[in-house]
């Protein structure tokens, strides 16, 4: 066995407060005024990704309960009222399969 010293050690209280927001998004409506075409393109875009769409919404809501149940500081909420049963990696792989081949076009055309 190493020779360990002994030291006194002082503990004080400390009053720490931590701040965090969930942030606010409205994903139906990112552009303000779209024209016709992109109207057109967006409501393609619902309708061959509407299932993934609404697991988005889901894991949302859910985790907008879970932000305020630790805010209000209410634990029991996550047993009844919070399922947590989405495939988050799912969800984001297919989020990742639905953005890569646009942001290869974007990436494309900025280089140009």
């Amino acid at each position: 066995m190493r020779d360990v010293g002994r030291y006194r050690v002082e503990i004080q209280p400390l009053d720490v407060k931590a701040f965090f927001s969930l942030p606010k998004a409205n994903v139906g409506n990112v552009v303000e005024s779209p024209s016709e075409r992109l109207k057109s393109r967006m409501v393609e875009i619902k309708k061959r990704h509407g299932e993934l769409i609404n697991k988005v919404r889901k894991i949302g809501s859910e985790l907008k309960l879970a932000y305020n149940a630790i805010k209000l500081n209410v634990p029991l909420a996550f047993y009844e009222l919070i399922e947590m049963n989405a495939s988050v990696e799912e969800v984001e792989k297919d989020l990742w399969s639905l953005l890569n081949p646009s942001w290869s076009l974007l990436k494309l055309t900025t280089e140009l």
